[in-house]
Protein backbone atom coordinates (compact mmCIF):
# COMPACT_ATOMS: atom_id res chain seq x y z
CA UNK A 1 0.00 0.00 0.00
CA UNK A 2 1.38 3.71 -0.88
CA UNK A 3 2.00 6.41 1.26
CA UNK A 4 -0.66 8.41 0.41
CA UNK A 5 -3.48 5.81 0.01
CA UNK A 6 -2.10 4.53 3.95
CA UNK A 7 -2.59 8.84 4.52
CA UNK A 8 -6.10 8.73 3.31
CA UNK A 9 -7.77 6.08 4.66
CA UNK A 10 -6.74 7.16 8.43
CA UNK A 11 -9.46 8.13 10.68
CA UNK A 12 -8.38 11.82 11.89
CA UNK A 13 -11.83 11.69 14.04
CA UNK A 14 -11.16 8.44 15.96
CA UNK A 15 -12.09 8.22 19.95
CA UNK A 16 -11.00 5.45 21.93
CA UNK A 17 -14.92 4.29 23.34
CA UNK A 18 -13.74 4.23 27.24
CA UNK A 19 -11.50 6.97 27.84
CA UNK A 20 -12.79 8.88 25.44
CA UNK A 21 -9.11 10.07 23.94
CA UNK A 22 -8.22 11.12 20.50
CA UNK A 23 -7.01 7.59 18.69
CA UNK A 24 -4.88 9.35 16.72
CA UNK A 25 -1.81 11.09 18.09
CA UNK A 26 -0.50 11.74 22.04
CA UNK A 27 -1.65 14.78 23.60
CA UNK A 28 1.16 17.49 24.03
CA UNK A 29 -0.80 20.89 25.13
CA UNK A 30 -3.35 23.33 25.39
CA UNK A 31 -3.94 26.77 23.44
CA UNK A 32 -2.87 29.83 25.58
CA UNK A 33 -4.00 32.03 22.55
CA UNK A 34 -5.17 31.45 19.11
CA UNK A 35 -5.53 33.73 16.35
CA UNK A 36 -6.44 33.20 12.50
CA UNK A 37 -2.62 33.31 11.65
CA UNK A 38 -0.77 32.07 15.24
CA UNK A 39 -1.60 29.47 17.63
CA UNK A 40 0.89 29.55 21.19
CA UNK A 41 0.33 26.19 23.32
CA UNK A 42 1.35 25.44 26.57
CA UNK A 43 3.46 22.06 26.49
CA UNK A 44 4.57 20.42 29.67
CA UNK A 45 8.01 18.62 29.42
CA UNK A 46 6.02 15.42 30.77
CA UNK A 47 3.60 15.40 27.67
CA UNK A 48 6.29 16.37 25.45
CA UNK A 49 8.51 13.77 26.28
CA UNK A 50 5.23 11.17 26.36
CA UNK A 51 5.22 12.54 22.55
CA UNK A 52 9.30 11.86 22.20
CA UNK A 53 9.77 15.77 21.79
CA UNK A 54 8.12 18.72 19.11
CA UNK A 55 10.52 19.11 16.61
CA UNK A 56 10.43 22.22 14.79
CA UNK A 57 8.35 22.06 11.24
CA UNK A 58 6.37 18.91 12.74
CA UNK A 59 2.43 19.41 12.06
CA UNK A 60 0.20 19.05 15.16
CA UNK A 61 -3.25 18.42 15.02
CA UNK A 62 -5.45 21.05 17.94
CA UNK A 63 -9.00 19.34 18.73
CA UNK A 64 -12.37 20.80 19.98
CA UNK A 65 -13.40 18.65 22.66
CA UNK A 66 -16.82 17.83 21.50
CA UNK A 67 -19.00 15.43 23.08
CA UNK A 68 -18.68 12.13 21.72
CA UNK A 69 -22.49 11.66 20.40
CA UNK A 70 -22.37 14.97 18.48
CA UNK A 71 -20.52 13.11 15.21
CA UNK A 72 -21.28 15.62 13.11
CA UNK A 73 -18.98 18.35 15.14
CA UNK A 74 -15.93 17.14 14.62
CA UNK A 75 -13.45 19.57 13.89
CA UNK A 76 -9.57 20.11 14.15
CA UNK A 77 -6.62 22.48 13.24
CA UNK A 78 -3.74 21.36 11.63
CA UNK A 79 -0.64 24.02 13.05
CA UNK A 80 2.76 23.79 12.71
CA UNK A 81 5.25 23.68 14.53
CA UNK A 82 7.46 27.00 14.12
CA UNK A 83 9.36 28.27 17.61
CA UNK A 84 9.03 28.06 21.02
CA UNK A 85 7.33 31.26 22.92
CA UNK A 86 7.30 33.23 25.84
CA UNK A 87 4.62 32.29 28.28
CA UNK A 88 2.03 35.57 29.55
CA UNK A 89 3.39 35.21 33.02
CA UNK A 90 7.14 35.20 31.92
CA UNK A 91 7.72 38.81 32.46
CA UNK A 92 5.88 39.05 35.90
CA UNK A 93 8.10 36.28 37.03
CA UNK A 94 10.91 38.01 36.11
CA UNK A 95 9.92 41.61 37.47
CA UNK A 96 9.21 39.72 41.02
CA UNK A 97 12.66 38.13 40.85
CA UNK A 98 13.88 41.67 40.06
CA UNK A 99 12.08 43.16 43.16
CA UNK A 100 12.93 40.17 45.38
CA UNK A 101 16.42 41.16 44.91
CA UNK A 102 16.48 44.88 44.71
CA UNK A 103 15.30 44.88 48.36
CA UNK A 104 19.32 43.23 49.10
CA UNK A 105 18.10 40.12 50.84
CA UNK A 106 20.69 37.89 51.57
CA UNK A 107 20.01 34.35 49.58
CA UNK A 108 22.86 33.10 49.70
CA UNK A 109 26.20 32.37 47.33
CA UNK A 110 23.52 33.71 44.63
CA UNK A 111 25.25 37.50 43.94
CA UNK A 112 27.65 38.14 41.14
CA UNK A 113 30.50 39.87 43.23
CA UNK A 114 33.10 41.73 41.20
CA UNK A 115 36.51 41.25 41.64
CA UNK A 116 40.12 43.51 41.44
CA UNK A 117 42.48 42.71 39.02
CA UNK A 118 45.25 44.98 38.35
CA UNK A 119 43.68 47.97 39.82
CA UNK A 120 40.25 47.60 37.75
CA UNK A 121 37.08 46.22 38.55
CA UNK A 122 36.29 43.31 36.75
Amino acid sequence: MSISKSLTKTDLFKRNKKNENWETGIFVGRPFRLSYSKAEILVADAWKEKAKGIPQGCFLLAYYDNELDQKNNVEAILLRVIQPVKLPSDQEVISSMVEYYKDNIKTGDTRVNAYKKEGQVV
